[in-house]
Order: structure tokens, then C-alpha cells, then sequence
């Protein structure tokens, strides 16, 4: 599955899995990959802000925090660091912003390449920048996306 985000001239990716069975781990490695090997804007979305919170502070500082590669190439923490927050992360070539589905407004202003969604299940469909996310993204202008 994740050989298929970087395989060129793919256009639409889809997992379609049971619950709990690692999607979650499978848009970290996308995302590690991203940030050592093709440094890039990365827009994550999750579906609300909270568990955009929660993701940063479980699941993306530790993992950025705990492989020496990520680490080395992602700013630091900070508490004096704007290129250091939360929600967003900096690296050379690149930067990480988290949000919730839920306030798209407050990701609108970001220009990305690559654009992960975590969206919960139970909530199908969920609104997008005016667009209607199911399982499956059709990419246009060399934006990648993958429904999780």
C-alpha cells in the first residue's frame, strides 16, 4: 500500500481496511518518508481538532522525536520556536501542519503537495474546502492524497 503513493503516474490511492489494523501507522511511514527522502509541504488532517491535537502529541512528535533521521532533519522543540508548534513543524524543504476536518477554514491558507486525511469513520462523509471526502482523492496538479 505505501509503495503506491510514490509509484509515478499514480493518480488515486485507496485503503480500504477493517478498523484498528495499523492505517494510522501507515500514514506515519508515509509521512516519515515525505519528510527524509522528498521533503515537501504536508498538510495532515484529521477529523477534528482535537484528535489533530492529540496526533501531533502522540503519534507525530514521538515518532519525529525517536528516528535519529527524522530528528535531525524536523526543528527541534521549543517553547521559543514558532517553527516548532503543536500543529505545525518545519523542516528543510518542507513543513508539517495538522488540523481538524472539522474547521477547514483554518487550513485553507496553506498551498501543500501532499495531503494526508485520517477521516473518522463513523462520520463519512466529511467536507473538504467544498469537496466531499469518502474513501477515495483524485489527484490534480501533483497534490498527493490519501484517505486512511
Amino acid at each position: 500500500m505505501m509503495d503506491a503513493i510514490v509509484e509515478p503516474g499514480v493518480e488515486e490511492v485507496t485503503f480500504m481496511t477493517a478498523g484498528r489494523v495499523g492505517k494510522t501507522t501507515i500514514l506515519e511511514n508515509i509521512l516519515g518518508y515525505y519528510i527524509d527522502y522528498d521533503p515537501s509541504p504536508i498538510l495532515i488532517i484529521q477529523p477534528t481538532d482535537l484528535k489533530a491535537r492529540r496526533f501531533s502529541k502522540l503519534n507525530l512528535g514521538p515518532m519525529i522525536r525517536d528516528n535519529a533521521a527524522l530528528a535531525r532533519r524536523v526543528a527541534a522543540p521549543n517553547s521559543r520556536d514558532a517553527a516548532h508548534e503543536i500543529l505545525y513543524k518545519a523542516f528543510e524543504g518542507g513543513h508539517i501542519v495538522v488540523g481538524g476536518a472539522n474547521a477547514p477554514t483554518s487550513l485553507s491558507a496553506y498551498s501543500m503537495r501532499i495531503v494526508l486525511f485520517d477521516p473518522p469513520h463513523d462520520t463519512l462523509p466529511i467536507r473538504i474546502w467544498g469537496y466531499i471526502i469518502l474513501q477515495k482523492i483524485n489527484f490534480n496538479g501533483g497534490v498527493t492524497a490519501a484517505v486512511v
